[in-house]
């Protein structure tokens, strides 16, 4: 937020703000075209930041006072009309970017998806009064363009109604006033971890002050390509965001998990002929099997993906399985299994996810990151879902993921899962592909239907490379103490369950499996580690939830 300010004409040291603007770049304050003189056809001379109230110096930390050396009114201005209301202010130099004076990112979308917009500014609080020394925020909603061009049908110089260019909002209590033309009309977008003032408009005209007064804003968006002809610079969202990352209050969306260290079970699904990049991701629901769409194993040529990778592992797909009911182009019954040439290499990081049936009422789901905003090397990120569009129905859920991220930051992740609190369930998965943060609902795919199908695939033995479970051949044949190997190569006995509690734990606590012997009626008998035969198991308790924190923006 900027602060335009006139200084006494008659030498002294007085100065007048008034009007507002907002700095987009460390040297250019964009503002309405109209500030470019005041009553006395006079021009601004200097634009003051990182202040919240004038009138004191107590809070002057972030303070910065330069001179206006060009002031640029768009080309199309006319001081006789309210059409292209728009200027840009060049300063003397850059400012010192600091927590408190930080530029403000554009809004550059033609489509805008958001009804609620805040404003700022030191101007008058009623019609007629002085300005305020505080600076203030006001909260608006948007007007329809035809009910704001009947409000303002006798105004001057808007012979052609309100145009496509500029933007009607009110609130019943709130609005802006004289002394804050200029100022911003913004919303507060975010990266997954920074909180980003993004313009929407400037302060350009209204009739009178508060009491659900309609206010007409110019909009920023049109005038993208004439505004970085002018200061040299792309004013790309993401770009800004990356740019001034530093400045920015820190904010976490939601937590990306609820558990400390979750452990990994998404899959990337790769082609041959593109190594470095892949459009697909999946969920291990065991250590040689995946789920993901059916729109996943398919490319534009009908090749389908070849291997997987996790956490550094590469494994060759060695079969795909659609949906008998799948039709391409239709999120119904769009879902696939992949089965591994060769077991994942069990760790304490990779856990396959548990299939789960019924409805929820909150998930974590994943979105891919197109472009990181940081360092950060990361391709993906895990983000809340907690309320239903009322499109859900018996298959697929519908969910309102608008978390207002910074637009082209990510999307969602096809394929992707939608999982519990601790990682360790997979309730659903995405299919049908778009940006996410915005506007855009998120489909899922619920596994009700399909468990069935997904357990007769999984539990066929005929194609996998693991021995199969071994039975007894006849009653007399005990599997009590037989010799056996668990998975990674240890050398062990058959014993039931309760007779190995170590080893139970222990594959717990790295969420893996145990190995199988068999069966003896209802007894379930395990690969027991010679080691491990005889221990008391180490009981260690669920890591903790991480409670959801909400931060609160308090100006100073």
């Amino acid at each position: 937020m900027a602060v335009i300010g006139w200084t006494d004409q008659s030498g002294g040291t007085r100065i007048a703000w008034k009007c507002g603007g907002s700095l987009i770049t460390k040297r250019f304050v964009v503002t309405a075209a109209h500030c470019a003189v005041d009553e006395q056809n006079n021009a601004p001379s200097v634009v003051r930041f990182g202040d919240v109230n004038l009138a004191s110096d107590e809070d002057d930390e972030y303070a910065q006072q330069l001179k206006i050396v060009r002031f640029i009114r768009h080309p199309q201005h006319r001081f006789s009309s309210k059409y292209n209301d728009i200027a840009l202010i060049e300063l003397e130099k850059e400012v010192n970017l600091t927590m408190g004076v930080c530029p403000a990112c554009v809004w550059i979308d033609s489509y805008f998806p958001y009804d609620a917009f805040d404003v700022a500014g030191f101007g008058a609080t009623g019609y007629a009064e002085q300005g305020s020394p505080y600076l203030l925020k006001a909260q608006l909603k948007t007007e329809t363009t035809e009910h704001c061009t009947e409000h303002f049908e006798s105004t001057r110089g808007l012979p052609n109604g309100i145009a496509d260019d500029q933007l009607c909002a009110s609130n019943i209590g709130m609005d802006t006033c004289q002394g804050d033309s200029g100022g911003p009309l913004q919303i507060t977008l975010h990266t997954y971890n920074r909180r980003v003032a993004t313009l929407v408009g400037v302060t350009s005209f209204g009739k009178s002050c508060g009491f659900g007064s309609i206010g007409v804003y110019q909009k920023i968006q049109p005038h993208v390509p004439w505004i970085e002809s002018i200061v040299g610079e792309t004013l790309d969202p993401l770009e800004c965001a990356k740019m001034y990352e530093d400045y920015r209050m820190g904010y976490l969306l939601g937590p990306e998990c609820s558990v400390e260290n979750p452990p990994a079970n998404r899959v990337e699904l790769h082609w041959e002929y593109r190594i470095h990049s892949s459009r697909c991701a999946g969920t291990l629901i065991d250590y040689n099997t995946v789920v993901t769409s059916a729109s996943c194993t398919m490319d534009s040529e009908g090749k389908e993906p070849k291997y997987i990778t996790i956490l550094g592992q590469a494994v060759n797909i060695s079969e795909v399985r659609r949906h008998p009911n799948y039709t391409p182009g239709l999120s119904q019954d769009n879902i696939a299994l992949i089965r591994l040439k060769s077991y994942l290499k069990t760790n304490s990081d990779i856990a396959p996810a548990c299939p789960a049936s019924g409805s929820f009422d909150y998930g974590l789901n994943s979105f891919r990151i197109l472009r990181n905003t940081t360092s950060n090397t990361r391709d993906h990120l895990f983000l809340p879902v907690h309320h239903k569009c009322n499109d859900s129905n018996v298959n697929m859920d519908c969910w309102d993921a608008n978390y207002r991220l910074i637009p082209g930051l990510c999307k969602i992740d096809e394929g992707g899962p939608f999982l519990d609190r601790r990682h360790s369930t997979l309730q659903g998965i995405n299919v049908e592909p778009g940006e996410c943060g915005t506007h855009q609902p998120l489909t899922v795919l619920k596994l009700d239907s399909y468990i069935a199908w997904i357990e007769s695939f999984v539990l066929d033995r005929s194609v996998t490379p693991e021995p199969p479970i071994t039975f007894p051949e006849d009653d007399t044949s005990s599997l009590f103490f037989k010799p056996c190997s668990t998975r990674d190569g240890a050398e062990g006995v058959c014993l039931s369950h309760w007779g190995c509690g170590a080893e139970v734990e222990r594959q717990k606590r790295n969420r893996t499996g145990v190995t199988m012997c068999g069966f003896e009626g209802d007894v379930g008998f395990i690969c027991c580690p010679r080691d491990s035969v005889g221990k008391v198991p180490l009981v260690i308790p669920p890591p903790p939830l991480i409670p959801l924190i909400n931060l609160v923006q308090i100006k100073p």
